[in-house]
């Protein structure tokens, strides 16, 4: 197994971790299935609000990927289909029957078709864009991310061990899949039955767990080259399917965060209501966040479900809070990257973390507080500044294809001008794909 060690990076203090590897199962009234979880999506119905679905039966299909279906995890009743501006699709919820009523599997012997089949398919996400490859197209390298991307998430190889034979067999369907290597990257070490699996210990701050590092140390993006990412449990859950030739949509799921009650760890399924899964487990005014404190999202009603490639719900404290003269605070425990704070000297157990932004919104200033932190091969203070005025010229110069979304967490979380560069990104990169692709 290689080494890596990434530079940069910030171990942020966040707490609320799940401490006891305790497994609960919930299984939810409500799923909902969210667009934004599918980059460049074009919704053709296959069936309508009111419908009946069976468990795996495909109920959108993707007009710019001729093949490629989105199933229900469950089966039961579709509720409602909800639409924003221009009747954008937001999400289709379906009411759980907890029938499990399954629709007819087609299994042809094609990995690929049956992967499409069994609704796997969206396990993959190709680079650039980071989005589910085409139908029947195959991947020249696939990293399989099995580290902690976020501080309070439960160690990956507590559950990797647990299902090690599910793991092993998703492992042999990739290398089948990829013609030239599959590469795992894991922050410990993980023992594989596949001797072909390039193996490769990661080590550093956050977000050094992320894919996009990964790649730019590993084996850099190339046009004449196609790079899938995967996650852990996409693994394991195409071992499953190859093993008992039926649906798999479970889900290990960390419910964390500094406002939660009891962090534990659930199984349930993908798309599972916010609500249901915290129930019980959160204070007063509190966000439930699908993902990560510093990459995750939360809505209204009618997007508070658990998206498709998370494996963490976190809660904070969004309590409202305006304090006097708040620019003069001693700050004895809030964090900060720049230690202009007192906590900086103090150094307390716990930090107050919440959802208030503590300034208002002002120019970039480059104070080096980007280049500290950052992972990846970019000029950080020129990127974040051209994503913040548009400059779709000069982010594929400084190297947007490299990277996807949830990379510009930890340069919000740092920036002292309270830029949102996740969303800023998602921006940019959406209309380089509209112009690719008009």
């Amino acid at each position: 197994m290689k080494e890596i060690k990434l530079k940069g990076g910030l171990n942020v203090p966040l707490f609320g971790s799940v401490e006891k590897f305790i497994v609960e199962d919930v299984e939810s009234k409500f799923i909902g299935i969210l667009s934004e979880d599918y980059f460049g999506l074009k919704p053709k119905f296959l069936l309508s609000e009111g419908d009946q679905v069976r468990v795996g039966q495909p109920i959108i299909e993707d007009k710019t990927n001729h093949g490629f279906k989105i199933v229900s995890p469950v089966s039961g009743l579709i509720s409602s289909v909800n639409r924003g501006e221009k009747r954008a699709l937001i999400s289709v919820e379906i009411e759980n029957d907890k029938k499990n009523t399954l629709f007819e599997l087609n299994i042809s012997g094609d990995k690929g078709e049956d992967l499409n089949s069994a609704g796997l398919w969206d396990s993959f996400r190709e680079r650039p864009f980071d989005r589910v490859p085409n139908i029947n197209s195959k991947p020249n390298y696939i990293f399989v991310n099995c580290c902690r991307k976020d501080p309070l998430e439960l160690n990956p190889n507590l559950i990797i061990s647990k299902e090690d034979n599910f793991f092993n067999l998703g492992l042999d369907v990739l290398e089948e899949l990829a013609e030239d290597a599959v590469f795992l990257c894991g922050n410990e070490e993980i023992e594989t039955a596949n001797e072909n699996v390039e193996k490769f210990l990661i080590s550093g701050k956050y977000p050094s767990g992320n894919s996009s590092a990964h790649i730019y140390k590993i084996c850099p993006i190339r046009k004449s080259k196609k790079t899938w990412t995967i996650s852990w449990q996409d693994v394991i859950r195409i071992g499953k399917y190859i093993s008992t030739k039926s649906y798999c949509f479970e889900k290990y799921v960390s419910v964390t965060g500094s406002a939660c009650t009891e962090p534990k760890l659930l199984k349930t399924v993908s798309g599972a209501s916010l609500t249901e899964l915290t129930a019980g487990n959160t204070n007063k005014e509190s966000r439930l966040i699908s993902g990560s404190a510093l990459y995750g999202t939360s809505g209204d009603s009618y997007t508070s479900y658990l998206t498709r490639y998370s494996d963490q719900v976190t809660i904070i404290s969004d309590e409202r809070k305006a304090n006097l003269f708040n620019w003069l605070k001693l700050g004895e425990k809030d964090h900060s990257a720049t230690n202009v704070f007192l906590s900086s000297i103090t150094k307390p157990e716990k930090f107050d973390f919440d959802t208030n932004v503590n300034g208002g919104y002002r120019a970039i200033v480059p104070i080096g507080v980007f280049d500290e932190v950052n992972v990846f091969d970019i000029d950080p203070t020129l990127f974040l500044k051209s994503l913040a005025i548009g400059d779709l010229v000069a982010l594929r110069e400084l190297g947007i294809f490299d990277l996807i979304p949830e990379d510009m967490s930890i340069f919000s979380y740092v920036c002292p001008s309270k830029y949102d560069y996740v969303a800023l990104f998602k921006d940019c990169i959406d209309d380089i794909w509209k112009e690719e692709n008009s």
